[in-house]
């Protein structure tokens, strides 16, 4: 999660789009407008903001003023009656949860008075034991994603704003533990580090760090397993249009698509936003075929990335997935050399792997299924013919005008 700096300080409620990664995720940059199943309309649709918003209306008057940053890939229900939302300094807000699903989060140690003394990211439960942060019940604090910063050092914040380069601020590496003092700056950093770690933990005055732990639901959508748990709860076919007859197995996800030819859903694949597509759609279990329109330099045309619902795109080369397999494995399946798909001087990753032919919608849907293992007529010497885009480069540059090519 990163921060980004504005000159409005007096009343501010900061998006959660603004702030959170997400890459992880089957919707880079949309996870805050993405859909999600109603819990209260039979197959109607909802999505991350809907949620926070309804949420938010419980916390506004409770917020005297200052900044509240949020997580744009969680939807949160809890008593917010719970939590003090005035106090001085920062203040987080945890959820009792039990360790396993402390391991795949962050997790606050709060001592007397809710005070923060260390924020530990994706502990193990020995981890947890030995730094004191198991509740009395043998569950953790949980971070889910609320931070509350009051005006004053709000205000201290988005005055470092006014340095003429502004490098990436990330809210757990140097916001939280730079408040617990786990993190400082060198003391040769550039200049903009030095304020920034005086604002969050000066000598004379450090920052006050409290966090409220409550009791509530936590539901995470930020991995594409988790996004399609939610999703298949309500039916799996989400704001879509199937014009020929339409087999999706088991958890399988069809999202934002407007397809006429048949398709084909196996066990725990997810469709998302497919459309100007000739003939069937198909795509194996445990697969996601996400369809996006880019712009490169100008030229515009579509990406069809595929990938393995388990995949994680930034995991090290060694332990690396493609399609749920081993990456090399894949790779060598397909024909391709590492120099084909990555950077010179670059860490090679699933997330920054050159693989997605950027061409019209049906010849990257025929692409696509060469790839996941169907006949297409497609092979590697083709691939090479075309420019290629990664998960991140798609990612980065969506195509603005999407609405007008549909």
């Amino acid at each position: 999660m990163r921060l980004e700096f504005w000159a409005s300080t007096v009343r501010c409620w900061c998006t959660p789009a603004a702030i959170r990664d997400g890459c992880h995720s089957i919707r880079r940059g949309g996870k805050l407008f993405g859909v999600l199943p109603s819990r209260t309309q039979p197959r109607g649709t909802t999505t991350v903001f809907d949620q926070a918003l309804a949420l938010s209306a419980a916390w506004a008057e409770r917020i005297p003023n200052g900044l509240l940053v949020a997580s744009g890939d969680v939807v949160l229900r809890f008593d917010a009656s719970q939590v003090q939302l005035d106090r001085r300094g920062v203040t987080g807000v945890a959820m009792r949860l039990d360790v396993e699903t402390g391991s795949h989060h962050a997790v606050y140690v709060v001592g007397a008075g809710d005070q923060v003394y260390t924020f530990l990211q994706k502990p193990t439960a020995a981890e947890v034991k030995a730094a004191g942060g198991l509740l009395a019940d043998g569950r953790v604090a949980v971070d889910i994603g609320l931070l509350r910063f009051d005006a004053d050092l709000t205000v201290a914040l988005a005055k470092l704003a006014e340095f003429k380069t502004l490098p990436a601020v990330d809210i757990y590496d140097q916001i939280t533990c730079g408040l617990t003092g786990e993190w400082k700056p060198e003391s040769d950093a550039e200049v903009f580090w030095l304020e920034l770690g005086k604002i969050l933990r000066a000598a004379e005055h450090p920052a006050e760090f409290h966090c409220a732990v409550v009791e509530g639901e936590f539901i995470h959508a930020g991995t594409t397993r988790s996004f399609r748990s939610l999703a298949a709860g309500s039916g799996g076919i989400l704001d879509s249009v199937v014009g020929d007859e339409c087999h999706a197995g088991y958890e399988a996800v069809i999202l934002e698509c407007e397809l006429s030819g048949p398709v084909y859903a196996s066990r725990g694949a997810i469709l998302h936003g497919l459309t100007l597509l000739d003939g069937p759609v198909e795509v194996p279990e445990d697969t996601v075929m996400h369809q996006l329109p880019v712009e490169v330099a100008g030229e515009t045309g579509w990406v069809v990335r595929v990938y393995g619902v388990e995949d994680d795109p930034k995991q090290v080369l060694e332990k690396a997935t493609w399609f749920n397999r081993p990456i090399l494995e894949t790779l060598e399946r397909l024909g391709f050399s590492r120099e084909e798909i990555w950077n010179s001087g670059e860490a090679p990753t699933l997330w920054n792997a050159a693989l997605f032919p950027l061409t019209t919608p049906d010849e990257a849907r025929r692409f696509a299924r060469w790839m996941m293992g169907y006949p297409s007529g497609f092979g590697a010497e083709r691939w090479r013919a075309r420019r290629r885009r990664s998960k991140c480069s798609t990612a980065s540059r969506l195509w603005r005008l999407r609405c007008l090519m549909r």
